[in-house]
């Protein structure tokens, strides 16, 4: 495993970076469907929340949704930037987000899309590559965190 001078791993924030990117790929492919129609994860959140289809208690926070493209990009600007602990951070965030959509959607009457189901696979390493990056005790070439 390639690490830096002072003992860190490499691969990590590159890791991030690839499955934030899968992962948010996979929010625009089919997520759902019903009859003829396959949706993706966007078409569905719209439909649920115009249909009165969402709890009243969350339906303020389906906007966070569309939040889900920018907080891709966050990843890809904090590790052009070498920033690790925010790469990690924003990946386990977006990570967990889409997760929970994938989880949502299989358990609703929809028909579940591969979308869904490689959303939850790559929502999941980019999660858990995220929490790594954040976890790791990263250092500068100065010797500060």
């Amino acid at each position: 495993m390639p690490v830096t001078p002072t003992g860190h791993p490499t691969h990590v924030v590159p890791l991030c970076v690839t499955a934030a990117s899968a992962a948010t790929i996979t929010t625009f492919l089919p997520w759902g469907g019903s009859g003829e129609r396959r949706r993706s994860s966007y078409e569905i959140i719209d439909i649920a929340g115009r249909a009165g289809v969402v709890p009243d208690a969350v339906d303020g926070l389906t906007w966070i949704w569309y939040l889900v493209p920018a907080l891709c990009g966050v990843v890809l600007i904090a590790a052009s930037l070498h920033r690790p602990r925010t790469v990690g951070a924003v990946s386990t965030t977006l990570g967990a987000l889409i997760v929970g959509g994938a989880v949502l959607v299989s358990r609703s009457p929809l028909a579940t899309e591969a979308g869904a189901l490689a959303g939850g696979l790559a929502g999941a390493v980019t999660m858990t590559s995220g929490a790594v990056a954040f976890a790791v005790p990263w250092r500068a070439a100065g010797g500060t965190r």
